[in-house]
């Protein structure tokens, strides 16, 4: 994923995606196991955002003043 939106929406492709539907289906799986309990991912694209989880289709930055794990 190039950006946190495509958590929301893994169908927004981006240039370097050769394969569209391949790409999709690889976002799509990546959010669904961002959205499992205790998973956490870094997203080297996420500008100021980095780590963090995906919560009903949103990403969730990881904040450790709130976040009791």
């Amino acid at each position: 994923m190039h950006s946190p939106v495509q958590i929301q929406h893994p169908d927004w492709e981006v240039v370097l995606d050769h394969d569209r539907a391949d790409a999709e289906a690889a976002r799509r799986r990546l959010a669904q196991l961002l959205s499992q309990e205790d998973v956490f991912g870094f997203g080297v694209h996420f500008a100021d955002q980095q780590l963090g989880t995906a919560d009903a289709g949103h990403w969730r930055p990881w904040d450790d003043t709130t976040d009791n794990r």
